[in-house]
């Protein structure tokens, strides 16, 4: 293989994605618009363009002969003009085929300030519990309905109906179900929004936790400022101050019972945020374990969505009883992103095509340089708390960990791919007509590491889900497990 740096887009494909992109988001009609069957077929041509030249992943699944089925299936169909929030119901069913947690798909910026900025929506926060749909925060007007109940209908639809519905478009990874139940319960109030719409009321039916009886019951919708305060007053306010996580880590040690736990929700930094908070945090605990010579420790990954490799290697490398490499083969679909956006590359790295034309990063200093193991390391006994929020970087730890039989994980399947992630600054575009916004992937990482599915999350030692009991008392069924543990 040769080292290269190439365009890799034809001159015909440049003039279309340059025209494309010519007008902006702003020279956009009202939202009553309805969109020609000539434009909604160029925005779909536009999309699969980017796809095919872009996404490294798009036919990990599915051959190049279904997607282009498929692509020209749904083009034919498209004999109707059509209004912005239908097509983008069409739109983003589409993008979940692709299987892939980093692909996304947003309604266009004018839709969501005329319609989603100061929008009611439903009022309250629910989650999928084998297969059914439960409340669990009541963020309504109509405190009747307890927390816990089993919602059987809304506005007349049956709720596995909704559910159903709403899986088949959430972004995910492979064929992970924990990561599209997790999402789906964490986001209700958006899809129902934009796959059914803005009632200004819910009929709903349901079931009270505990009762056999089905009842009936009417709440209004909710401004999500206001759910945001209800939230505060019915729930977070009655929480202890310090078990509310105001940055991306906390971390406690009892030395009593002889463990840590250390809670990382995301593995980057953002706004006021110290750039090197990790780096602090990190030498701060693990001194401190030293200092009491604790032999437990808890990394809890729970909604951990990712980040950056740096932090999670650093966290693996006070881990680590020796200097370690993410073993790890880099690959990319093209090398010139400036037809599909604007100030873009990854020409950062050095590149080769191998025989059959894959392209593959050779080298980057940050990505294939060995690690040294931190001090002060920790030589113990390590558990690691997993769900189907535990996404990207932070599952890609989870494997690690496991994989190197440096600790035990403790949970539910993660959101991420356990073997690699397809990921990286992602090249984000709006499609010309209908201003529908997308974002995708570029960089195809294959970790070398064991799984049980190269197309699953991370599957735990000891799986645990919890009840929808369990969620609404607070029980944290997967932690106290984890302290048990280190008494056996």
């Amino acid at each position: 293989m040769s080292i290269f740096k190439k365009n890799f887009l034809t001159i015909g494909m440049m003039a279309f994605l340059n025209l494309a992109f010519s007008q902006s988001q702003d020279e956009t009609t009202s939202l009553s618009q309805k969109y020609s069957p000539e434009e909604l077929k160029l925005d779909l041509f536009q999309l699969r363009t980017v796809l095919e030249n872009v996404h490294p992943g798009l036919y990990r699944f599915e051959s190049k002969e279904v997607w282009d089925s498929r692509f020209d299936s749904l083009t034919s169909k498209l004999k109707d003009s059509m209004s912005h929030i239908d097509y983008y119901r069409i739109l983003t069913r589409l993008s979940a085929q692709v299987r892939c947690g980093h692909t996304s798909i947003g309604v266009s910026s004018e839709y969501n300030d005329k319609i989603f900025t100061g929008s009611k929506n439903f009022p309250f926060m629910v989650r999928v519990v084998e297969g059914k749909l439960y409340t669990y925060h009541n963020l309504s007007d109509n405190t009747s309905i307890p927390d816990g109940s089993e919602l059987l209908s809304i506005n007349g639809r049956p709720a596995n109906e909704i559910v159903e519905l709403f899986y088949d478009t959430v972004r995910a990874d492979g064929y992970i179900e924990t990561a599209r139940y997790r999402t789906l319960g964490k986001y209700f109030s958006y899809y129902y929004a934009t796959l059914i719409g803005y009632p200004d009321s819910f009929q709903l039916r349901y079931v009270a936790p505990g009762s056999k009886k089905e009842k009936q019951a009417m709440a209004m919708a909710k401004k999500d400022m206001e759910k945001g305060s209800l939230h505060w007053e019915r729930y977070d306010s009655k929480i202890a101050p310090s078990v509310l996580m105001k940055s991306p880590m906390a971390f406690l040690v009892n030395e009593k019972a002889d463990y840590a736990i250390l809670k990382v929700d995301r593995f980057f930094t953002r706004g006021n945020e110290p750039k090197n908070l990790f780096e602090k945090t990190y030498d701060s605990l693990f001194t401190l374990i030293s200092k009491k010579n604790i032999n437990n420790l808890i990394i809890d990954l729970r909604n951990n969505g990712g980040g950056t490799d740096r932090l999670t290697s650093l966290l693996y490398s006070y881990l680590s009883e020796k200097p370690f490499k993410w073993n790890r083969r880099m690959r990319v679909k093209n090398l010139n992103y400036h037809g599909y956006t604007t100030d873009y590359s990854y020409n950062v790295y050095q590149y080769a095509q191998d025989e059959v034309g894959d392209i593959w990063v050779t080298n980057g200093e940050e990505l294939f340089m060995p690690h040294k193991v931190s001090s002060p390391s920790f030589r113990g006994r390590v558990v690691v708390l997993v769900n189907g929020l535990t996404f990207s970087a932070g599952s890609i730890l989870a494997s690690y960990i496991k994989s190197a039989g440096r600790g035990k994980i403790v949970g539910e399947e993660s959101g991420g791919y356990s073997n690699g992630v397809t990921g990286g600054r992602t090249v984000s575009f709006k499609l010309k007509h209908t201003g529908i916004y997308f974002s995708i992937p570029p960089l195809q990482t294959f970790f070398e590491l064991e799984s049980q599915d190269d197309n699953r999350g991370v599957f735990p030692d000891h799986p645990i889900s919890p009840t929808i009991s369990d969620i609404v008392s607070g029980r944290d069924l997967v932690l106290d497990f984890a302290i048990r543990s280190f008494r056996e």
